[in-house]
């Protein structure tokens, strides 16, 4: 979860501790001490879902919640898939399902004190989504 500019993981034991973004050269940014399961069905996957559900359930739905999966994928007998040089091969990526607050002008909503602030660092985060697609 990022609220506020603050990285959390919801399926950590401790999941109000604060992590740290860090960036490596070969790897890129990464989350430092976030959260990792293998996961091999669908419905093992919804089970993480409920987890991160019962962690925001009751609070405030303005909060921006980001959930990356890393995808390793194989055929059916969990063999790594065969490339066209006949070697086995790993095909893997990364899937990020970004739930931003709504973005709206503060003049309109006549917010103030800590809500004006959310609604700054959620419009800037807007802002820079946007920038990044764009390149």
């Amino acid at each position: 979860e990022i609220y506020k500019e603050n990285v959390r993981d919801l399926l950590s034991s401790n999941h109000k501790e604060k992590l740290q973004l860090h960036e490596k050269k070969d790897t890129g940014v990464y989350v430092k001490d976030l959260s990792s399961f293998i996961v091999k069905s669908a419905d093992e996957l919804n089970e993480y879902k409920k987890l991160v559900e019962k962690q925001i359930d009751g609070r405030n739905r303005n909060e921006c919640q980001i959930i990356m999966i890393s995808l390793c994928f194989h055929n059916q007998s969990g063999n790594f898939l065969k490339g066209p040089d006949g070697k086995d091969h790993i095909r893997s990526g990364k899937l990020h399902l970004v739930d931003l607050a709504g973005s709206e002008r503060q003049s309109k909503t006549e917010a103030s004190g800590v809500r004006l602030e959310e609604a700054i660092k959620i419009n800037l985060s807007l802002t820079t989504l946007c920038q990044v697609i764009a390149a």
